[in-house]
């Protein structure tokens, strides 16, 4: 049997975000990923029932029975990239067993953790995210037969080179990919835009653009081919070409109206950032004129900004016109001007916002706080705390970064959610927390389902339980949970703020705006979880109640020195006065 040629880093890096519900059981659990590498692999019927009670670990048992032997080879010991493993009920941290792609060793504990890829992990029915997560309580891999370490998926020398400089791109719809040439499409760019960079790449079969974004590295192709000057989809432009051009505009004041469709006006010069287009018909108010880059422009001036439209395709007048232009007086006041036709404003999704931030767990190792605008802590889980904890909140406080902190609940019943509440207390009761005190409330790993307490009773009351206790210590509290389980499972209305969790689309972008329905919004899991505010800190502030001091028990009072001295020579004058009257009396 032939195999399909498979690269791991390729199908990995193709596949953050990308996961699917393959088979359409139960919305995207973790077993979809496993389904969508058989697909590949051209597996018969890669969405067949599993067998036995339908959960992950049953891959394992059955791999026999499910085929699997032609195509992977069967692992209980180290693990390599892309090995597909699978854990048994119980595990520690995958009670309800679990399948994910292993991807490379946990630095902050490589000897028993490891970076997975995975879905329905770390949030439910997530698209497919890199988690970290404990070896302990797994059964083995699959290690398919027909992986291959060619074509490399990144530079074979491991290095970008530095270059400062900016490109017009000149055909439609490039991709841009986050961190490497077959990363994750963030983004698509279309002819006539600008893109900033500060590195080129060549390989993978194209030459590239790379700049930066928060932790991440952008790629975007810039030809079809590695050779320089070969089939090139974009063209450089000078990074402030605008700066000298104004001083060459010529002062005219008059008005365009446009004898061709799909005109464009581009903001700062001829190679700027395409703002509008212009349809035959359409008229607009110009304030100069210039001449040069191939054709004749007017130019109109609003605030600061002056922004540029082509009227003729060249530089030579009246040749290859685009527009009419006369005098503003030459038109008639009968027939008003028609306005352009810009299309709708897109509603402005950050309005509201008053912070951009993150929320980290261990499952972010390796961490950089630094430029969030403000971080939310998982401090505890259950009545456990979070093995990055402190290493967390130090990294915030160094670098002067707000942070609040969160439980992830494992309550099953009234006592439990109070555990939790008085367990975070004791764990923050020596830190400023400035953005309060977060219950999480969701199921991702299915702890509740699994033990019958997943009821809208039970979860309404956990939290009310949870948020009381806390709130009566002085601490700011709130809810985290998505939308659909604070519409059904979470029934506190308004009670306490929200940390509401809707991801769309979960492409790294904001999409909605949820000012006004919660506090904190965590809006994508793309590259990590990210969250806006919507409220000032100030109203977030805590006011830890302090404990009453117990009355201590009152300590008697020793005489001192000279008390005592004195009581000696009290009662040695005493005895020899009685000794005195002894002996006269009785001889």
């Amino acid at each position: 049997m032939s195999l399909v040629k498979i690269n791991p880093t390729n199908w990995i890096n193709s596949h953050i975000g990308t996961i699917y519900d393959i088979d359409g059981v139960a919305g995207i659990q973790c077993v979809d990923l496993y389904k969508i590498f058989l697909k590949d692999i051209g597996y018969p019927n890669p969405t067949r029932p599993i067998g036995g009670d339908g959960y992950a670990d049953q891959i394992w048992y059955r791999r026999d029975a499910l085929g699997l032997a032609p195509y992977f080879d069967y692992i209980t010991g180290t693990l390599k990239e892309g090995d597909i493993v699978l854990w048994a009920k119980g595990a520690m941290e995958c009670p309800s067993s679990h399948v994910a792609m292993f991807v490379k060793d946990d630095p902050s504990d490589p000897a028993n953790r490891g970076i997975f890829l995975g879905s329905n992990q770390g949030a439910a029915h997530s698209t497919g995210v890199l988690t970290s997560i404990s070896c302990s309580g797994a059964l083995g891999a699959l290690r398919y037969k027909g992986f291959t370490t060619n074509p490399t998926p990144v530079d074979t020398n491991g290095k970008l080179i530095e270059e400062n400089g900016a490109m017009k791109i000149t055909v439609d719809e490039i991709n841009a990919r986050a961190n490497g040439p077959t990363g994750n499409i963030v983004r698509q760019y279309k002819m006539g835009d600008i893109v900033k960079y500060q590195y080129k790449y060549v390989g993978n079969g194209h030459r590239y653009i790379v700049w930066n974004e928060g932790p991440n590295k952008i790629y975007l192709a810039i030809s079809g081919a590695e050779t320089y000057g070969v089939e090139k989809w974009a063209e450089p432009v000078d990074i402030d070409e605008s700066k000298d051009i104004i001083k060459d505009l010529i002062q005219e004041d008059g008005k365009a109206t446009f004898t061709v469709d799909d005109v464009r006006e581009r903001k700062g010069g001829p190679k700027g950032e395409v703002v509008r287009t212009f349809k035959t018909g359409d008229s607009v108010i110009y304030q100069y004129k210039y001449i040069g880059n191939g054709h004749r422009y007017v130019v109109r001036k609003q605030g600061n900004d002056y922004f540029f439209i082509a009227v003729s395709g060249s530089e030579e007048y009246g040749k290859d016109k685009w527009a009419d232009c006369g005098p503003v007086e030459a038109v008639k006041p009968s027939e008003p001007e028609k306005p352009a036709d810009p299309k709708p404003e897109e509603p402005k999704l950050d309005k509201n916002v008053k912070a951009w931030g993150c929320d980290i767990s261990e499952h972010n190792p390796n961490f950089d706080v630094k430029g969030q605008g403000f971080v939310i802590i998982r401090a505890t889980f259950g009545t456990n705390m979070d093995k990055l904890f402190a290493e967390n909140v130090k990294k915030c406080q160094e670098a002067g970064v707000p942070f609040g902190v969160y439980c992830y609940s494992y309550a099953l019943d009234n006592e439990q959610a109070l555990e939790e509440a008085q367990y975070i207390l004791e764990t923050i009761k020596d830190i400023d927390v400035p953005l309060g005190v977060w219950y999480d409330m969701e199921d991702a790993d299915k702890y509740k389902e699994n033990r019958g307490a997943l009821t809208k009773e039970n979860c309404t009351k956990f939290c009310e339980i949870f948020c009381d206790y806390v709130k009566s210590k002085g601490y700011y509290t709130g809810i985290y949970s998505s939308t659909w389980w604070f519409a059904n499972l979470v029934l506190c209305g308004d009670k306490y703020p929200k940390w509401n969790a809707d991801w769309g689309s979960n492409d790294g972008t904001l999409q909605k705006d949820f000012s006004g329905k919660c506090v904190l919004y965590q809006y994508t899991a793309i590259p990590y979880d990210k969250n806006v505010c919507y409220v000032d800190f100030s109203e977030m502030a805590s006011h830890p109640v302090k404990e009453p001091e117990q009355p201590k028990p009152e300590i008697p009072q020793f005489p001192n020195q000279e008390t005592v001295d004195k009581l000696i020579d009290e009662q040695t004058k005493f005895y020899k006065n009685w000794n005195q009257l002894f002996d006269k009396m009785f001889g």
